[in-house]
């Protein structure tokens, strides 16, 4: 079965400030998958088959997807794979990176929960559980075990140091030529 390519719906998708590249918002939602089922009185759609969404720098593979919306607005949207996963380039940080079986993304509170074999790489570091809780608007995380058997895994990475070649261009400008 072709790609089927429609909703504009997911234009929203992930749009937290601390997520989203600035441009990304501004950019049309590209959605492919094998089949989507679309119920407009039901405010759902299902998507399933090779999902891949895309917008901007934002991009997506899933197995398969549901997008809940409620008054023409994304209210929740779930993703499930082998993992589930998610890619996007933040403002002045570098690339964040996410992966879990399953991704769940609660438009009202600004939240993204993945759950089963979560991770993300952030550029300020690297979390993973069974389950992490992202609150976009706060910038922060929490992550889970799953019945105290695993642990959380953290790894914070070191401020970066200046730039050798500022302090010696210093010297320079100060007339050292030693």
């Amino acid at each position: 079965m072709k790609p089927v390519k429609h909703l504009i719906l997911l234009f929203l998708l992930f749009s937290g400030p601390a997520l989203t590249a600035e441009n990304d918002r501004n950019m049309p939602v590209d959605i492919s998958a094998a089949f989507s089922d679309f119920d407009a009185a039901a405010g759902t759609t299902l998507l399933r088959g090779k999902v891949i969404i895309s917008q901007g720098s934002l991009q997506i593979n899933a197995a398969e997807g549901q997008v809940f919306s409620k008054d023409r607005k994304i209210s929740r949207v779930q993703l499930q794979g082998s993992p589930a996963h998610i890619e996007q380039t933040i403002d002045g940080k570098g690339q964040m990176e996410a992966s879990a079986n399953q991704i769940e993304y609660d438009a009202s509170r600004s939240v993204i929960i993945l759950t089963g074999n979560a991770r993300i790489l952030h550029p300020q570091g690297e979390l993973s559980g069974e389950s992490i809780r992202y609150d976009l608007i706060k910038e922060s995380f929490q992550g889970q075990s799953q019945n105290g058997d695993d642990r959380v895994h953290i790894i914070l990475e070191p401020a970066e140091e200046p730039a050798l070649e500022e302090e010696t261009g210093a010297n320079a400008e100060s007339g050292d030529s030693s």
